[in-house]
């Protein structure tokens, strides 16, 4: 809109130069050729300079120009053909007095008028010279019409004040005329008006998008039309309020049907559990073939138990993403917890994990969520990191961001799978096709849990080896 209002101004201003510059030209050409009438009239009394010449050319300048064009005849003798400034004020009309027919001269060869009319003897030459007279008024040279003679050189230089040429070109460009102006100023005020109508709309919709993200981010406090502040934008916000409303029913609904369908597998699962156990002394004496298709049976339902509990995860997590709260969390402090208390539930024979935070990052994240997402990871690090070896996990400001790295010293992911290790079902253990306790499901959830909170999340390879991810949420 602001571009709009800059480029109307520049074109118009633009197509009154161009009327300037046609106007110009043509006023030009009008007053050059009235010049070269005033000299055709002339050409009859012109001759050896004498004092009745000189007299009637006076009296024939006064009825020429009948009070309407100022003109000059100026003469330079055969004699001073070589001189720059050899031309002579002969009459001018209106009628000034000798003194002033020599100052003017004087101030015509100052201005450089009178260097310029050497070569008019030769061809009519259009002026354009604003000078002040001895009388005080500015005047406007348009004209310079030659008159040969035998005796000389006559010049008829034709001029008017510029008060006469209030509303010409030749006085000022068009886009300064008093209706230009009066029409630019009520541009102005309409261009202003419109600005500050557009600049308030403007503001009422940054000020809803910045309540649609308060009440995205601090999920659960207060509602659009309670919030909102532009009557305009009521009927949305109660649209808006719906569309919450709906969703956080559908993340409930999704989470009850998690956990019912938890609970309808898990009976079946249990009853085909308990029935294998008397299995178990039939077939302890028959043959390898029994026994082996029993140990099937076993794995097969331990698997069907976990696929059963990551589909639940994934519900979860599902769900917690569309109706989760998010609280101020000080972003170092509760790594550095989570972290600590991680380190005690691990065995001797667990890789160590050391963590480096400093500084202090406010974030807005579901605790829940957050303590998910560093727990599947160090789970991921820990299942790949041989004992002894070491996980580092640090965390920093950059920017507007909060970022957690953390770094194992397993083998890494080759470099064609490592844009996959966030996609649901995707593993590389080994286990993942005999076990029954993986389904590569864990940073799965981490990346749609990041994802929920505004952040991002990305693995790399370290230089020695191992696993980075890192974790990047907005601060608050």
């Amino acid at each position: 809109m602001a571009a709009i209002f800059v480029a109307v101004p520049i074109l118009l201003y633009l197509q009154f130069q161009a009327v300037d510059q046609q106007r110009t030209e043509l006023l030009r050409d009008t007053m050059v050729r009235q010049g070269q009438i005033i000299a055709e009239g002339l050409r009859p009394l012109v001759g050896p300079l004498d004092t009745a010449r000189a007299t009637a050319l006076a009296a024939a300048l006064d009825r020429m120009s009948a009070g309407r064009v100022r003109i000059r005849l100026l003469f330079r003798p055969r004699a001073n053909a070589g001189a720059d400034a050899g031309f002579f004020l002969v009459a001018a009309s209106p009628p000034v007095s000798g003194a002033q027919i020599d100052q003017e001269r004087r101030q015509l060869a100052a201005s450089g008028v009178l260097n310029d009319l050497v070569p008019s003897c030769e061809r009519t030459q259009p002026l354009s010279y604003r000078y002040t007279n001895p009388a005080g008024i500015e005047e406007l040279l348009t004209s310079a019409t030659p008159l040969m003679t035998e005796s000389g050189c006559w010049i008829v230089v034709t001029s008017a004040a510029t008060t006469e040429l209030v509303g010409t070109l030749l006085s000022q460009p068009y886009w300064k005329s008093p209706e230009i102006r009066f029409a630019l100023l009520i541009y102005l005020t309409m261009a202003g008006l419109v600005f500050a109508i557009f600049t308030g709309i403007w503001n009422d919709l940054r000020g809803f998008a910045k309540l649609s993200r308060h009440i995205r981010t601090y999920r659960g406090e207060g509602a659009f039309v309670h919030r909102n502040h532009v009557p305009e934008l009521a009927p949305v916000a109660e649209e808006f309020d719906l569309l919450v409303r709906e969703l956080r029913s559908s993340a409930e609904a999704v989470r009850r049907a998690a956990e019912d369908n938890v609970h309808a597998f898990k009976g079946p699962l249990g009853v085909i559990a308990q029935s294998v156990e008397p299995l178990r002394a039939v077939v302890a004496g028959r043959d390898d073939k029994s026994r082996k298709a029993l140990e099937r049976i076993e794995k097969a339902v331990e698997r069907l138990d976990a696929l059963v509990t990551a589909v639940r995860r994934m519900d979860v997590a599902a769900a917690e993403s569309i109706g989760g709260k998010r609280d101020p969390i000080q972003l170092m402090n509760f790594v550095q917890e989570f972290v600590g208390n991680y380190r005690t539930q691990l065995g001797e024979n667990a890789p160590r994990i050391n963590i480096i935070c400093s500084g202090r990052s406010i974030v807005r994240a579901d605790p829940q969520h957050l303590e998910t997402v560093l727990e599947n990871i160090l789970d991921n690090a820990v299942s790949f990191t041989p004992a002894g070896k070491e996980i580092r996990v640090s965390c920093s400001a950059e920017g507007h961001e909060a970022a957690i790295a953390i770094a194992d010293q397993g083998p890494g992911v080759p470099e064609e799978h490592l844009a996959r290790i966030f996609e649901r079902y995707f593993s590389l253990r080994a286990a993942a096709s005999e076990g029954a306790a993986n389904f590569g499901v864990g940073l799965w959830i981490a990346h749609r849990n990041i994802e929920s909170m505004g952040g991002t999340i990305a693995a790399d390879n370290e230089r020695d080896g191992g696993l980075r991810v890192t974790i990047r949420l907005p601060q608050a």
